[in-house]
């Protein structure tokens, strides 16, 4: 057991004692989702002659005595102290944080050693030394790669140098930050810097203080009574304030510091979990020695009881709302909650980075052949034919050596400045992105957000979105408006999504908006938009004093069952908006929340002023597994009962409530509340006597201790056989032009997919009011009802799917549409959710029925739909899809899972705080600017990487395949060079990298307006313009080109010096250098789309290097004996500037040609574009959209990948269900591109489920 000793130190000694075994095999026991409160203390500000509550199973006073005995923390399963496993016992950790990765001394070795770990870098090093073996050096020895390549890692190395600057800065600034120690020597707090401080240290902090360790609260004194707010933004992004409860508080008041050491003396601590990131769980008892014969262990005296998370304080996290905290640390350093959070995630890759890594291993391969090929010709022409009568053999074969020569000339068909012009240009782009104006959210002060540069483009050729509804696509601003309550629903008027609804379903509905006010005696209380009447009337007994009492009851639920605090100004401080318009509600109705403690809570009442105060004996935390949150309490003014207050999901309570008679009714209204979009919560409750809370309760203490399956089961034993109270109905409006949004994406072909956690009626409302569904569309239920088994369901699948496939006769154009509830996904969604797991192909087979259905619906809804749920939807489609890219984006905590697990996360900063945003790709402030994102610089930025990438790698084979064919024609096989070699080492570095770094920087092949009323260019350009057929064609032109280069360089070159019979090789390799590198750079502007200043100052630079550079060399070079024709005579003939004219317009003259001819009598649909913009700008100023409306524009091809896990030795069940498919909406026929036998090829052959 660790041991906290006194006087002498207060540092941590590990002392041995022995662990129960039954407690290792429950070390990763999932934690129970419980709070409790075993000793509340009652605060009775109202009346204090009320006499003090019976407590279970123990008295106030007996606690206090055993808080003054001990403080005992301990991370462990077992019933006794115990030891952590060896594993776990670890030396004395530091406090101090090093995120940096070099010290001034190691910056060297490990950088280049991290540098030349990566594939490109350890090629051109390799390169370099072979160039140093004479030999098989075409540079005699002189490793003249080195050159551009110390000049890239030197580029690497001073932007690594100046990160790592700025983090040491960071790390010293945090680990120098001073804060008060408690030093049991002097018997007072002094300072100390945050590295000082060690495990068992106790810290005095106050308001404002940032936490510098991982801390057990043992005491405060603030405006909470016996609490402290802590804010836990730096962690997990919620902005909310959270409440956590001292252990010592009543040990600690009015203790002098030098008694301070005297009360720490013999506290003992132990922990059995090694370091997790898991800032919400903290499973672990407290071992204590009691005073008395309450003791639970007669050997040795000591009691168990649970600790929770709300005593600790974790690194990171702000005191607020709080003068002072006392703490003793528990973990420092790395083993911290915050710094355990910090692991790197896995690295997202674009597909355009996968297409191309895949292919660059063919062109090694194709490196390779070509040196073959040079090395064979080379020594069969080298090599003497002896006469056999000589009976000597030949000498030893130069392959070898003619292989590596070869490989070293050619070695940079391999660009090796690719990976920093795509690192450059990327965060330029994203530079770029983040200064759009019109994605800038000016109620939050907030621009978007490019937090993963490196998929820039992989916006480009998104083919299905994976979208939360409440946060994302709502305001998730919660608004109060209906209630039933005993069978009587109250609120009148309806939502803005319920009229929008109507009217997209055509059905006529008179009912006019809330206003925001009550009655005329009701105070306008932000969060509330209700106005009927008839509750005030039922509340004073108009209906009857039981219909009065369950009002009364059912408000006092709310006040009672959350978790909102109150910060300094009174006000609420909720985890959730859904917790802080119930809560707000209770206020409105008169039955305000006005205080909370440790272990009670205070409800003031409207009417008479007074107040009632409530013991909180336990808290059944809600979670997305139990979708429910219950609260036990006890009066402190009536009887000794106990009461259990449930809310939560209808799917979840509904099974858990008696059979009353206002159970239809409420059911009918609940049905009538998600019909207009609200979001309801059943709320019910249930009493139980004492005796009976006090054995649940003792048993539940030592449940928390060993098991965690024993808490849950004992929570769905309480939470039985409850008793309806009612429901509500909050109200979550839509965000600014979510309608436009969603059509301009779904005109850009694709695919739409919604996953919320609200209710079916509700979930289709919202997809009605945001024209995510219309009247004319197919839709499709699939839930518990319809198919409440798991061969009903496929059989239901399975129906829909051959009903789809059998109505495409055409395939031109239909829209369907698919509602699946939580409970089916579960039915589908059983097994392993990732690859790595084993038996996942084994265990998704169900999914496969559903995915296949989905993939032939233009939008699918999934409602009740858990995070982990949404992730696997995500997942399903991703890996069984080959071409799917998929885009999730969320608001909350409960979309992170979602967005890691897409090809590109989008995060938008709402209401729950930022977690979302920090666990995303990319940010924006509103939904409407994820159309911009994608449409237009997503398109953009794909088509810009995709023409960078492949005119790089086509630069590079011109200018290496034409120093190849040179080798093979005119130089004898021998391998002799036709370009200098010393020039050759900055073609990639300056004479060809600015111009196509300009282009895929600023370039814009349609402009943004244009991109945004069109969205269909999105489908019809952005989905092939980079793959495998669109690589290779770059190449294939790239040696076309270097035929024609190499060859109308030489068949021209005579021309220049028409007093010599043939051209010597300086003179041609100085005109074919020249060719080349201004070949290159005029080459670019058949690419380019949008001429700007950038660009034409790239080139004129590019081309002044090309002239300068070489006239400067040739300066240097003058007094060479061998340099007969120097560059600067060669700039004096006029025949010159001819040659190279001629080369130019030989070789360009074709792509000008296909290029007219193809937008002339083949125009694509973006020539189309292309052509009616200019005209337009040049007479306005400005593209009219008005002349494009003209151009049709070819149907959405659905995306319909191949599904890999279908085995293909299985015809699909053509058998017909019971149940009867349910369609509502009008049906019509579905559009898809291609004919229907091949539709029926990719999504044919399903294994069987019977």
């Amino acid at each position: 057991m660790t041991h906290l000793a006194g006087v002498k130190s207060n540092r941590v000694r590990l002392d041995d004692v022995e662990a129960e075994a039954s407690y290792h095999a429950l070390e990763d026991a999932p934690q129970p989702s419980c709070t409790t409160s075993a000793r509340p203390q009652c605060q009775r500000p109202v009346d204090d002659s009320l006499p003090p509550p019976t407590l279970p199973p123990h008295s106030i006073q007996e606690a206090v005595e055993l808080s003054v005995q001990c403080f005992d923390i301990l991370h462990n399963t077992s019933s006794k102290a115990v030891n952590p496993p060896k594993s776990h016992v670890k030396l004395p950790r530091s406090n101090a944080i090093c995120t940096s990765h070099y010290t001034w001394w190691s910056f060297v070795p490990v950088f280049l050693y991290r540098t030349f770990r990566k594939p490109a870098n350890f090629y051109f090093l390799t390169i370099g030394f072979l160039q140093m073996i004479p030999p098989i050096s075409p540079t005699n020895g002189v490793p003249l790669q080195f050159l551009p390549l110390s000049i890239v890692v030197l580029i690497d190395g001073i932007f690594a140098a100046i990160e790592d600057y700025h983090r040491h800065r960071a790390d010293n600034d945090m680990n120098d930050t001073r804060c008060l120690r408690y030093n049991v020597t002097s018997g007072a707090f002094e300072t100390a810097a945050w590295k000082d401080i060690v495990v068992g240290d106790l810290l005095q902090l106050q308001d404002n203080d940032v936490v510098p360790a991982d801390l057990v609260v043992v005491a405060t004194d603030g405006q909470v009574a016996a609490g402290c707010y802590i804010e836990t933004k730096s962690l997990d992004g919620e902005t909310n304030l959270k409440l956590r409860e001292p252990l010592l508080q009543a040990q600690f008041d009015n203790v002098a510091e030098p008694d301070i050491a005297a009360i720490l003396n013999g506290l003992e601590f132990a922990h059995d979990q090694p370091p997790t990131p898991n800032i919400h769980v903290h499973r672990g008892a407290v071992h204590c020695r009691m005073p008395n014969t309450l003791s639970v262990d007669a050997e040795d005296n000591m009691v168990t009881l649970p600790i929770s998370v709300q005593h600790t304080a974790w690194r990171g996290c702000k005191i607020r709302n709080t003068q002072r905290i006392w703490g003793v640390v528990a973990y420092v350093g790395v083993d911290t909650k915050l710094m355990q959070g910090l692991k790197i995630q896995a690295m997202k890759q674009s597909t355009i980075d996968s297409v191309t890594d895949a292919q660059v291993i063919l062109l090694v391969a194709m490196l390779v052949v070509l040196c073959v090929v040079g090395a064979s010709l080379h020594t069969t022409w080298s090599t003497p034919a002896l006469p056999s009568y000589l009976g000597r053999s030949a000498p030893d074969s130069p392959f070898i050596a003619s292989f590596f020569y070869f490989l070293i000339t050619m070695a940079s068909i391999l660009p090796i400045t690719l990976n920093v012009s795509i690192t450059a240009v990327k965060n330029l782009q994203g530079y770029f992105m983040t200064r759009d104006k019109d994605m800038f959210d000016s109620d939050r002060n907030m621009p978007m957000q490019a937090r993963n540069k490196a998929l820039n483009e992989q916006l480009g050729h998104i083919t299905h979105i994976f979208s939360d509804k409440t946060g994302t696509i709502t305001c998730n601003k919660m608004d109060f408006r209906k209630c039933t309550i005993r069978g009587v629903s109250y609120g009148n008027g309806t939502t803005a999504i319920g009229r929008a609804a109507a009217r997209a379903q055509c059905t006529p509905n008179n009912s006019t908006d809330a206003t925001d006010e009550g009655s005329h005696d009701t105070p306008v209380i932000p969060n509330v938009r209700f106005q009927d009447q008839r509750l005030y009337a039922d509340l004073d007994g108009a209906s009857g004093p039981e219909q009065a009492k369950a009002i009364r009851w059912f408000f006092t639920h709310l006040a009672l069952s959350h978790s909102v605090l109150l910060d300094a100004r009174r006000e609420f401080a909720a985890s959730s908006p859904d917790e802080l318009a119930l809560v707000s509600a209770a206020k409105y109705f008169g039955f305000a929340f006005v205080e909370r403690h440790p272990g009670s809570i205070i409800v003031q009442l409207a009417q008479d002023g007074s107040s009632e105060t409530y013991y909180l004996l336990a808290v059944f935390e809600f979670t997305s597994a139990r979708k429910r949150m219950s609260v036990v309490v006890q009066s402190c003014n009536a009887s000794q009962d106990v009461v259990v207050l449930s809310k939560g999901a209808d799917s979840v309570l509904w099974p858990r409530l008696r059979s009353d008679a206002w159970v239809e009714a409420t059911k009918s209204h609940l049905h009538g509340f998600a019909t207009e979009g609200l979001r309801t919560l059943v709320i019910a409750s249930k009493t139980i006597a004492l005796d009976e809370w006090e054995r649940f309760y003792a048993e539940y203490q030592l449940a928390q201790v060993h098991s965690a399956e024993r808490v849950e089961q004992l929570q769905d034993d309480m939470e039985d056989n409850l008793t309806l109270l009612g429901v509500t109905g909050i109200e979550d409006r839509l965000q600014d032009r979510v309608p436009e949004t969603l059509e301009l994406l779904s005109k850009a072909g694709i695919g739409l997919w919604v996953l919320t956690g609200d209710m079916q009626e509700t979930a289709v409302n919202v997809g009605y009011a945001c024209s995510l569904l219309t009247n004319d569309m197919d839709r499709y239920i699939v839930n518990a009802h319809t198919c409440p088994t798991r061969i009903s369901l496929l059989h239901h699948l399975d129906e829909l799917y051959n009903r789809l496939v059998g109505s495409a006769s055409s395939f031109t154009s239909h829209q369907a549409a698919i509602v699946i509830d939580g409970t089916s996904l579960s039915l589908l969604l059983h097994g392993k959710s990732t690859r790595t797991d084993p038996d996942y192909t084994s265990t998704s087979t169900d999914a496969l029925h559903f995915l296949r259905v989905a993939l032939l619906c233009r939008v699918v809804i999934a409602c009740r739909c858990s995070p982990s749920q949404k992730a696997r939807l995500v997942e399903l489609v991703q890996v069984h899809c080959a071409d799917a890219r998929t885009l999730a984006i969320g608001d909350g905590a409960n979309d992170v899972p979602m967005i890691s697990t897409a090809h590109v996360g989008v995060g938008i900063a709402g209401e729950e705080g930022r977690q979302a945003v920090n666990s995303s790709d990319f940010a924006v402030g509103q939904f409407h600017f994820l159309a911009r994102l994608v449409l237009v610089h997503g398109r953009w930025n794909y088509t810009r990487v995709a023409h960078l990438i492949g005119f790089t790698y086509y630069k590079n084979i011109v200018y290496c395949m034409s120093m190849f064919w040179f080798m093979l024609t005119y130089s004898a096989y021998s391998g002799a060079l036709i370009y200098a070699v010393f020039i050759q080492q900055g073609y990639n570095l300056f004479f060809t990298a600015l111009p196509i770094i300009a282009y895929a920087v600023l370039d814009q092949d349609v402009p943004a307006n244009i991109a945004m009323a069109l969205p269909q260019l999105y489908h019809v350009t952005g989905r092939r313009l980079f793959d495998r057929h669109q690589f290779w064609t770059w190449i294939c032109l790239g040696v076309v080109d270097s035929v024609l280069l190499l060859y109308f360089v030489t068949l021209s070159s005579v021309l220049v010096d028409p007093f010599s019979a043939t051209t010597s090789l300086l003179t041609l390799g100085d005109l074919g250098w020249t060719a080349l590198c201004l070949f290159m750079n005029i080459r670019i502007m058949l690419v380019v789309s949008t001429w700007n200043s950038f660009l034409l100052a790239s080139i004129g630079i590019s081309l002044g290097f090309v002239y300068g550079l070489q006239i400067a060399i040739d300066v240097l070079w003058l007094q060479v004996p061998t340099w007969e024709a120097p560059y600067w005579w060669l700039l004096h003939y006029p025949m010159t500037w001819l040659v190279q004219l001629l080369v130019l317009v030989g070789i360009v003259i074709k792509d000008v040609w296909y290029a007219a001819y193809q937008r002339r009598f083949h125009p694509t649909v973006l020539d189309l574009v292309q052509s009616a913009t200019p005209t337009q700008r040049a007479t306005t100023g400005r593209p009219s959209l008005e002349s494009l409306q003209s151009i049709e524009f070819p149907p959405v091809k659905w995306i319909l990948p191949h599904l890999h896990s279908l085995h293909d030795n299985m015809e699909p069940d053509t058998s017909v269900p019971t149940e009867r498919m349910r369609q509502e909406g009008s049906h019509h026929g579905f559009a898809f591109g291609q004919p229907a036998n091949i539709l029926r090829w990719l999504l044919r052959k399903v294994p069987t489920y019977l």
